[in-house]
């Protein structure tokens, strides 16, 4: 459920958000303009005017059902493919950021036909667009009417866009929003039940009343029509497991009834018990068996004989609904399989070609000194030139071991092995510390890398050498996509919260790319990219494990900035 709003908004939200269920079975996303620059209590407000869960949106947050997402002042909110939230400091759509359009024209394209969009009263056409796009998704458009409207263009600009399902009062709206959390919860109360389905075909209504009382059972659902007609209509409706049909019926007996239902797709699995007080026995018989029935009952009914028999239908159904789950679970196990291994093979060939480039690289200068030696070429053995060799050799060691490092991280997190040791430390002396220990290597690039800090120490709980880990990944892909220019770490704090920003100004990433840099064994499409697509997923699930959050801000040509928050207290 998407909702847009401006001027005029807050009033009508109050009017409908505090009085849906608290089990609210989809995600709501909602825009609300909020003039810039000034803080945004909306959250805070609704959670205690509802009994909803109500939140801001965090970047790369999963959706859950059930909550109440408000775009964050000043950020574009834009749902992704993989149903996370990304915020974009993007320009301004109609004058607004967070947009009303860009949220409904992402949940159009991430949903579908299971998105709905509400645009209520606003002074601008942010929107609109949008909402033609939800139509056009095959998505439910939904107005509110501009004659209460305490704000009517937004509202009348939809109009003008979209010819909507609804055009709704706000009561209506809220009934609307109320009458689908009652209709899903019946829904599902349903489904937990896993209730199987007869359908009982008598004219005589006495007698549909007394299969009833016979076969009336916790796990099943009784149907019952009164001609073939009324049969085949509820055929078409439900998932019958069995037919219990009279012979004796006017206009369509029950094996004219049997004929239509064998020939039907729907219907012509549906096993038929037929039921007969015909004295032509083995006429009947003959030909019920011809009209496709799996079995007879003979009036008067043996009610043992009849639930015993209709017991084994119910069981029969059951097993084939299991063996169906079955084969499916079994589909996706091999789907997940062949993804899992194309994962694998394209993974064992990124791996080898980064793990051979260092051995190369140390394989020749090797065999370069062992032809000096040989030749008593001892001028290549000077101290200077010792120096640079082992230089070099050092950072193709530190890289091979990095390699091996990530990939046993992976492998740590692929089987849930992946723990923490977690510590109290001082944030501002572990960067300043990465930065001394590895200055040999930066300096060698050419970067320059300036730390600032909003205190002298920002202690915290954590696991140190995994954040040692982060940081020094972010910096060698800073150095690594930096071209050239100055590299900024700045770190500052709050009453809860610890904050790390790496910002360079180097190539930058394309916007599609930043949906997925954080996505294991993804790399960005660069003529300058290398690496194995792993560390900034190691990074994420590093700062996820310290329930905290990672964002990138990137532009092409004008470099990127990473912001790390982490929790000052780990809580068990």
């Amino acid at each position: 459920m998407a909702i847009g709003a401006s001027a005029g908004g807050l009033e009508a939200l109050a009017k409908i958000l505090p009085l849906l269920h608290k089990v609210y079975p989809v995600p709501i996303f909602i825009v609300l303009h909020i003039p810039a620059g000034q803080p945004s209590y909306l959250s805070r407000y609704f959670e205690t005017e509802g009994s909803l869960i109500v939140k801001e949106a965090q970047d790369k947050e999963k959706i859950k059902a059930g909550t109440v997402y408000f775009a964050p002042p000043g950020y574009h909110l834009f749902i992704e493919k993989t149903k996370v939230f990304s915020l974009t400091k993007e320009d301004p759509v109609n004058f607004s950021r967070p947009s009303i359009d860009v949220l409904f024209e992402s949940a159009a394209d991430t949903y579908g036909q299971n998105i709905a969009g509400i645009l209520l009263s606003g002074s601008n056409e942010d929107g609109a667009l949008g909402l033609k796009k939800i139509k056009d998704a095959g998505g439910l458009t939904i107005v509110q009417d501009s004659i209460e409207a305490e704000f009517k263009t937004m509202p009348r600009a939809g109009l003008s866009y979209v010819l909507p399902e609804c055009v709704l009062s706000l009561d209506q709206i809220s009934i609307f929003l109320q009458q689908l959390s009652l209709e899903t919860i019946s829904q599902e109360k349903n489904m937990n039940n896993d209730r199987l389905e007869i359908l009982l075909v008598d004219d005589v209504k006495e007698n549909i009343f007394a299969l009833k009382a016979l076969l009336a059972r916790d796990d099943v659902n009784i149907f019952d029509a009164c001609s073939g007609s009324e049969a085949l209509e509820l055929m078409m409706k439900h998932d019958f497991c069995l037919a219990m049909l009279d012979v004796q019926m006017p206009n369509m007996n029950g094996f004219e009834l049997a004929e239509f239902m064998r020939g039907t797709l729907r219907t012509k699995k549906i096993p038929i018990i037929f039921v007969t007080a015909a004295t032509k026995e083995e006429q009947y018989i003959f030909k019920g068996y011809e009209s496709g029935a799996v079995d007879f009952l003979r009036k008067p009914l043996d009610p043992y004989i009849v639930k015993s028999k209709v017991n084994v239908f119910l069981e029969l159904h059951r097993h084939k609904n299991e063996l169906k789950e079955q084969i499916e679970e079994l589909r996706e196990t091999k789907e997940e399989l062949q993804r899992a291994i194309a994962m694998r093979e394209e993974f064992m060939a990124i791996a080898g070609h980064e793990l051979k480039t260092p051995l190369t690289s140390l394989s020749l200068q090797a065999q370069l000194r062992l032809r000096c030696l040989k030749n008593k070429d001892y001028s290549f053995f000077s101290p200077e030139k010792l120096e640079e060799m082992f230089f070099a050799d050092y950072k193709q060691v530190v890289k091979l071991t990095r390699l091996i490092d990530d990939m046993l991280d992976i492998s740590r997190i692929s089987s849930g092995q992946f723990s923490m040791q977690v510590e109290n430390f001082d944030l501002c002396a572990l960067a300043h510390d990465v930065i001394e220990r590895n200055f040999e290597q930066y300096q060698s690039s050419g970067i320059k890398i300036k730390v600032t800090s909003s205190s002298q120490t920002i202690n915290g709980t954590w696991d140190q050498f995994r954040i040692e880990q982060v940081i020094t990944n972010l910096l060698t892909n800073a150095i690594r996509y930096g071209a050239g220019k100055p590299i900024e770490v700045r770190l500052s704090t709050d009453s809860h919260h610890a904050v790390i920003v790496i910002e360079d100004k180097g190539v930058g990433i394309e916007e599609k790319d930043l949906k997925r840099i954080f996505q294991k064994f993804e790399r960005v499409t660069s003529s300058e990219t290398n690496g194995i697509g792993i560390g900034l997923y190691i990074i994420s699930q590093i700062i996820e494990a310290h329930n905290g959050t990672i964002k990138v801000e990137s532009r092409p040509n004008e470099g990127s900035t990473f912001t790390i928050e982490l929790p000052l207290s780990q809580k068990d």
